[in-house]
């Protein structure tokens, strides 16, 4: 009897640790598919130089977790996907992000939010930083620190 309660115990530890694992870091095989969606994210600051770009601001989502970002270079693009945890993103509840990818930006001419379904240009090189809850173009560094979402029902 107490064999099978070792056993059994190992296994819950065991497939627990998996779940854990996966839900947390296993997004990052997958792409951008586990990515949340571009129309939940809002940028309140880009700032493009020439061997790296950061990008910071919050979810309109109440309760996901960031908890990483993947992106990738095509051609004169950058995509980019964020990755939140509603489950496992206990260690910090905090739904801001603030990403530094160092790379040679000096031949993006465009950066977009990406998941498998959408794709939400944010900024580009020739009128700058896009604020997608204002549909319009800003140019230069994005402080949007006057941004108030519309409450009409």
């Amino acid at each position: 009897m107490k064999k099978i309660i070792k056993v059994s115990l190992i296994v819950f530890i065991i497939l627990f640790a998996i779940v854990f694992l996966g839900a947390r870091y296993g997004w990052r095989l997958f792409g951008f598919d586990y990515c949340i969606s571009p129309q939940a994210l809002i940028t309140t600051k880009i700032d493009v130089r020439p061997d790296a770009i950061t990008i910071q601001g919050d979810t309109t989502d109440s309760a996901p977790a960031f908890i990483g970002y993947i992106y990738k270079i095509d051609g004169d693009k950058m995509y980019i996907g964020l990755k939140y945890n509603l489950l496992f993103g206990f260690f910090d509840r905090d739904g801001r992000y603030d990403i530094k990818i160092n790379c040679n930006s000096t031949s993006i001419s465009s950066i977009y939010f990406n998941n498998k379904s959408n794709c939400n240009e944010i900024w580009n090189r020739k009128y700058g930083a896009r604020d997608a809850h204002r549909e319009q173009f800003i140019s230069g560094i994005l402080p949007i620190s006057d941004y108030q979402p519309n409450h009409e029902i």
